[in-house]
């Protein structure tokens, strides 16, 4: 069940490297906003297991930052959250699919769309304060680069 979690993160945060360094339109569409399904639906399935009563054991991360652990952890409020924030993302990755093609010019935000559901997912699984605020940031200013 952790390695749903990190692989759902992991998929999201490649999604968003790869598309953003693609030129080719259509790619850049389907990576982008097709990673986020991927992602989001892969991140579901720890979400409603511990919402069902499973146990989800904090994993810690080494960091590159010296003295930061990034411990990433799941009870039954964050993956209530979590369940929100994966169900939405998905129907809106799905649907951004065949809305960008008519908005050409949201294509360059595009690739900040997966990177913001990873941020948003780490925020609610963050069990370290200052992951969490890094995390937090992240989040705000990928949310500002996609407005």
């Amino acid at each position: 069940m952790t390695n749903l979690l990190l692989s759902s993160l992991t998929i999201l945060l490649a999604s968003f490297c790869l598309a953003f360094f693609l030129k080719k339109q259509t790619s850049k569409r389907f990576l982008a906003c097709g990673g986020a399904v991927v992602g989001s639906l892969l991140g579901m399935v720890p979400a409603f297991r511990v919402l069902m009563g499973s146990v989800f054991d904090t994993v810690y991360i080494a960091s590159p930052i010296p003295e930061m652990t990034i411990a990433i952890g799941l009870d039954r409020l964050s993956a209530f959250f979590l369940v929100g924030i994966f169900c939405l993302s998905g129907l809106v990755g799905i649907y951004a699919i065949g809305y960008i093609k008519d908005q050409p010019r949201l294509l360059s935000s595009l690739p900040f769309f997966p990177l913001l559901v990873a941020a948003m997912a780490a925020v609610v699984t963050a069990r370290d304060g200052f992951f969490f605020l890094i995390v937090w940031e992240i989040m705000s200013l990928v949310s500002y680069l996609l407005v």
